[in-house]
């Protein structure tokens, strides 16, 4: 018979203290790669949502019109604009700017059809109210464009929002929040320090922040495990209007 040796007690310690310190290793290893991946995860949402947000914004002013909000300093505001720089762009596609009768083009097809398109902050949610104009008179029409043969700036929304009005309702973004600086998300010529010198010219800053501070809830905590995401897309855009 043969005695057969087995491992001394602080053999078993030291193997056990090792084998601690690697699960340890692990367990910092998988916590880290985690939290990254769930924060570049967020990040490329909430950037992408914004991306997404500017982009249909841009498209739809790119065909438009008339401009109704903001207004320019060399044009009347309308009521309920604030000015030359507000947190609504609203505006038409194929009305003219003066008379406010459609179609301009006899090619009253998409994406030409008339219509109107009503961008809005509620809170820091973005909307995109949209409807499309039946009937008109024509341009130029002969005997004058009026209502309700003519577009007015009461066919926009009553209030900004679901049930605001409109044929569709977009929910673009839900983490706006207004540029210190700019103080609005859109600006047209006559604004302070927005460096927009063309009546024609809109100029487009939207600001997307993300702080974790702001998400804690009952049992559930993101300070620890988020970072604060801070992004700005400035846009440009020059659209076919009326001289006045």
């Amino acid at each position: 018979m043969t005695d057969r040796k087995g491992f001394t007690l602080a053999e078993l310690l030291i193997a056990v203290l090792i084998f601690g310190f690697m699960i340890s290793s692990l367990a910092t290893i998988y916590s880290t790669a985690n939290k990254h991946m769930f924060q570049q995860y967020r990040t490329n949402t909430i950037k992408s949502g914004a991306a997404v947000a500017m982009k249909d914004i841009v498209n739809n002013l790119m065909a438009a019109n008339r401009i109704d909000c903001p207004c320019s300093s060399s044009s009347p505001c309308p009521a309920g604009c604030p000015g030359t720089a507000a947190n609504t762009l609203a505006f038409a596609v194929n009305v003219d700017q003066n008379s406010g009768c459609y179609p301009i083009s006899t090619l009253a097809t998409a994406p030409f059809t008339p219509s109107w398109h009503y961008f809005c902050l509620s809170g820091r949610t973005l909307y995109h109210h949209t409807g499309t104009l039946a009937g008109g008179t024509g341009c130029p029409s002969a005997v004058g464009c009026t209502s309700p043969t003519c577009f007015t700036e009461a066919s926009y929304p009553a209030f900004c929002g679901p049930g605001g009005g409109g044929t569709t309702v977009t929910q673009l973004s839900n983490m706006i929040t207004l540029d210190p600086l700019i103080g609005a998300l859109f600006t047209r010529m006559g604004a302070v320090n927005h460096n927009v010198y063309e009546q024609d010219q809109v100029k487009i800053v939207l600001r997307v922040f993300w702080d974790p501070a702001n998400m804690v809830t009952a049992g559930y905590n993101l300070t620890t495990s988020g970072r604060i995401i801070d992004t700005t897309l400035t846009s440009d855009v020059k659209i076919n209007r009326s001289v006045n």
